[in-house]
């Protein structure tokens, strides 16, 4: 009967314990959990920050580009989609699936015996890696543009502002083509003069060149040769922004 009672405390005993492993290795499978969560949820906040700040760099960026940048390395729909598309891909690959990659490559490392017993190895990986690769190659094609100094710079502060404006305007001996069209000559030595405060009229045939003259008095585009004079100085010593605001352009 002694040893009965002794083999039976010998299993409680055992029970306890195997209750206490049992209540322990749930709680650190919480705690686990709890940690896993509040890292991903903080790489998801970095990528929303990240993404957001890449957008606005882009979308001001696109609008300080001359327009010699829209005729030929971008296209309207292309502007949308990488502020949109892009964006969310780079999203994408800073946030969530940064903190999913370094979390299953530290179990991997940190457990390796485990990771082989209980299924995890580094297959599951390969989801985060190719969003990781896409954002990147997202990326890429943004600060391309982000980093693209415009060769006619609204946002640039430098140039000549005049006290005495009158706007005497004169095209002089001028050879343009449009960066489209290198090979379409629009103007081959045009000259053209009219005084401040006088009404004139440019009259011809559509292609001659009528909006060439006021794209270059506004300084969309600069001449291949020759000069644009505004008070007989040449357009490209003003300030950009300041000069356009000098002209008022009805179409």
């Amino acid at each position: 009967m002694m040893m009965m009672g002794k083999e039976k405390d010998v299993v409680e005993e055992e029970i306890n314990t195997e209750e206490i492993t049992t209540s322990g290795c749930s709680q650190a499978e919480k705690l686990e959990e709890s940690s896993s969560k509040t890292e991903v949820t903080c790489w998801i906040v970095i990528g929303e920050r990240q993404a957001a700040r890449i957008r606005s760099l882009y979308l001001k960026t696109i609008l300080r580009q001359d327009i010699g940048f829209y005729d030929m390395e971008t296209r309207t729909g292309e502007v949308i989609q990488r502020m949109s598309g892009n964006t969310v891909l780079i999203q994408d690959a800073m946030g969530e699936k940064v903190g999913k990659l370094i979390q299953q490559i530290a179990t991997f490392i940190g457990a390796f015996v485990v990771a082989f017993i209980r299924g995890w190895s580094l297959g599951q990986t390969a989801p985060c890696i190719s969003a990781i690769a896409a954002g990147k190659a997202a990326a890429y094609k943004l600060f391309q543009t982000i980093e693209r100094k415009p060769e006619i710079d609204s946002y640039d502060p430098n140039g000549v502002k005049l006290d005495d404006f009158r706007g005497d305007r004169e095209l002089k001996d001028v050879y343009f083509s449009y960066p489209s069209r290198p090979n379409e000559q629009i103007f081959n030595g045009f000259s053209l003069f009219t005084p401040s405060g006088m009404t004139a009229a440019l009259v011809g045939q559509s292609g001659s060149g009528k909006s060439t003259v006021i794209s270059l008095i506004e300084r969309f585009y600069d001449p291949q040769a020759g000069e644009v004079l505004i008070d007989g100085i040449d357009l490209k010593k003003f300030q950009v922004k300041w000069i356009r605001q000098k002209i008022g352009l009805v179409s």
